[in-house]
């Protein structure tokens, strides 16, 4: 056990500043640290043991002042600690808003909190005494302006007993962990109320757009899956540094467990220009703040959250935002004047039963095709009346045709379309699939009636399911490169999926990106 200490001081020793920093071993049972930091010339500045722990950090932290011993004062040193040390103490801190909140005031201007304690991932996970999740932690001292750097299992100070198989089962789950928390300028919290006034603003600077508080609402305020799923970096003086945010969408697949459950379609990331250059890799601003993100919203709630990222994008991501890639997105392109596609003759058209319809509303047929048809597209999102509703129809934008196929008037497949200049965009299908091949009828009463100066349809369509895909090129769309460099990549939370798994069963189109 005596190793294991020295280990542990000697990993925490090369994240504290150099000796003779002032520490306020604020958990008062670091017993071991302490005297490997005296020895080294920190000046300590212990916790009085008359007083019991929750009490002297409970509510906002003010039962600190003056409960500390002969060596300091708690109100002579606020401002004044270099390093403040909770070790195996966090249990009896609960709620931890209040105690970080202290202990950014107890700091120097450039102070740490140093964290060296028990914490688990999982909320299910098995534990006998209280343990805090590593994600409100982190939330926690982000929220309070702290930069944080995690060190998970760096190294065990008291190592789970490894003799259960329980305990073999959680060791993934509960485990030590070192936090170095950094004041900082910065403070990264969720959305609060008046926040789109600024998000709006500064999106609308940097993408040079014209994006209205409608379109906000609709997609965060007004989401029936989820709401207001965004973080955001605020600089001491309340400027918008970064934001970072998902849309909340069901999911269904029919190839793994779970078989139900939601993620979070990524889209508006965004960092001010005047904090491009505030940190770099990691202690980025937009990294932190999607640090956060996952913290707050992501871990133990989603198993995946997904997103179409451009190239320029994609090394950073890649680096410090854990995204994995997809190879790439499969663009199909159909010229309507060309050999490939082969519109039925009027007589097939009148014996076939087919019809295309304009939609403007959408009711439990749309259900009912996709409780019939869902297992043949593998893991997609639950395109029911409900998403249909909100996704396309309910859009302030005006973008989106939804047009149905039916076989005497039975509901068998529909698509969504929207025209960008000259071109016809195919952002969304679903068809049952003993009818998909039948989507040259819903093609020809597109161009005949609905777009006759169209020089050209095109569209993603994921490589699952491979039946779908060669269905289109069988009716003249032919594989090109997708025209902005876009990759699609997933962020994994947990262990229900992987990125093969992903890959090979994620029906997407694109209208599952918020480029359509």
């Amino acid at each position: 056990m005596k190793q294991i200490y020295e280990d542990a001081f000697s990993f925490l020793s090369g994240h504290l500043p150099g000796p003779p920093a002032t520490v306020l071993n604020a958990g008062r049972e670091a017993r071991s640290c302490v005297e490997h930091l005296t020895k080294e010339g920190y000046e300590i500045i212990g916790m009085a043991p008359a007083k019991d722990l929750s009490t002297a950090w409970a509510g906002d932290g003010s039962g600190l002042d003056g409960d500390v011993s002969e060596e300091g004062d708690g109100g002579e040193r606020t401002g004044g600690y270099d390093v403040i040390l909770f070790d195996q103490s966090l249990r009896s801190l609960d709620p931890l808003d209040g105690p970080v909140k202290k202990a950014r005031e107890l700091l120097k201007s450039e102070g740490s909190v140093v964290v060296c304690d028990e914490t688990k991932g999982d909320q299910t996970a098995d534990n006998e005494r209280p343990t805090p999740l590593i994600q409100d932690l982190v939330a926690a001292f982000c929220e309070n302006g702290f930069r944080v750097s995690l060190y998970p299992g760096q190294p065990p100070i008291n190592p789970l007993n490894p003799s259960s198989k329980e305990a073999d089962q959680t060791r993934d789950r509960v485990g030590h962990t070192i936090i170095v928390a950094r004041r900082d300028d910065l403070f990264i919290r969720a959305y609060d109320d008046g926040d789109e006034k600024d998000i709006l603003k500064s999106f609308n600077t940097i993408f040079n757009t014209n994006r209205g508080i409608e379109h906000w609402r609709w997609k965060y305020g007004d989401n029936p899956f989820g709401r207001q799923k965004i973080a955001v970096a605020i600089s001491k003086d309340g400027v918008l540094a970064a934001h970072y945010s998902g849309y909340p969408v069901p999911f269904y697949s029919s190839v793994g467990d779970p078989g139900d459950f939601f993620s979070f379609q990524i889209g508006d990331i965004m960092t001010d220009p005047r904090f491009r250059r505030v940190g770099l890799g990691r202690s980025s601003v937009l990294s932190r703040t999607a640090t956060y993100f996952y913290n707050k919203f992501c871990i133990g709630s989603i198993p995946f959250m997904y997103g179409f990222v451009a190239g320029n994008h994609r090394k950073f991501g890649e680096r410090f935002l854990g995204y994995q890639y997809m190879p790439y997105i499969p663009y199909l392109v159909m010229d309507p004047a060309g050999p490939g596609l082969k519109l039925p003759g009027r007589m097939k058209r009148l014996v076939s039963g087919f019809s295309v319809e304009k939609v403007s509303a959408v009711d439990l047929e749309y259900d009912l095709l996709f409780d019939r048809v869902c297992r043949d597209y593998g893991m997609l999102v639950r395109r029911d009346a409900a998403y249909l509703k909100w996704r396309y129809l309910d859009c302030p934008d005006n973008v989106h045709d939804l047009f149905a196929l039916k076989r005497f008037g039975r509901l068998v497949g529909w698509s969504v379309f929207s025209v960008r200049e000259n071109r016809l965009l195919w952002g969304d299908a679903l068809f049952e699939r003993r009818f998909a091949h039948n989507i040259d009828f819903l093609l020809q009463g597109l161009l005949e009636r609905f777009y006759r100066n169209i020089v050209g349809v095109e569209g993603w369509f994921s490589p699952t399911p491979g039946w779908w895909t060669a269905i289109l090129q069988d009716n003249g769309f032919e594989l090109k490169d997708e025209p902005n460099n876009l990759v699609s990549g997933v962020a994994l939370f947990g262990n229900s999926f992987s990125l093969s798994f992903v890959e090979r069963n994620f029906y997407y189109t694109m209208g599952d990106s918020d480029l359509f």
